[in-house]
């Protein structure tokens, strides 16, 4: 009965032994899940937030891409009554500045200047020049006259 028990405390030894190895496997099985777990969650909050960026860029998107079609159509559309009736031609000659008739214009401007000042410079003119101017502009009787003498 002894060797019999001592068999099998043996046997029950080895299978604690097993037993452990087991637990010991399916310990380090479990914390590999939990880790496993810990990165799924990790990539899942990284999904969730590149989803949402993702979503608010396709709106961005949706809402300019609107706003170009509606710059498109407004753009499109004749707005003006303005219609083409013939094509213009290129003239010949400039029609500015007209250097022959400014030419013309100027010479007669400057003789006509010129005379309107020689009768404007003739009407302030103040100076006496003969007996009568003396009496009529200073009313004063004339005693002499200086005679005008040739010079030798």
């Amino acid at each position: 009965i002894s060797d019999e028990i001592q068999k099998e405390l043996l046997n029950m030894k080895a299978k604690r032994a097993l037993l452990l190895t087991r637990e010991k496997v399916l310990q380090k099985t479990i914390s590999d899940f939990e880790n496993e777990a810990l990165d799924i969650n990790k990539k899942e909050l990284k999904y969730m937030i590149y989803q949402r960026n993702m979503e608010t860029t396709q709106k961005l998107y949706d809402a300019l891409l609107s706003k170009l079609k509606e710059s498109n159509i407004s753009s499109n559309i004749d707005v003006s009554n303005i219609r083409i009736t013939e094509m213009a031609t290129t003239p010949i000659a400039p029609i500015r500045p007209d250097k022959r008739r400014n030419i013309l214009l100027g010479i007669a401007f400057g003789i006509l200047a010129g005379i309107g000042l020689a009768f404007f410079q003739e009407y302030l003119d103040q100076t006496i020049r003969t007996e009568e101017d003396i009496q009529k502009f200073l009313g004063l009787p004339v005693l002499t006259v200086v005679p005008k003498a040739d010079r030798p």
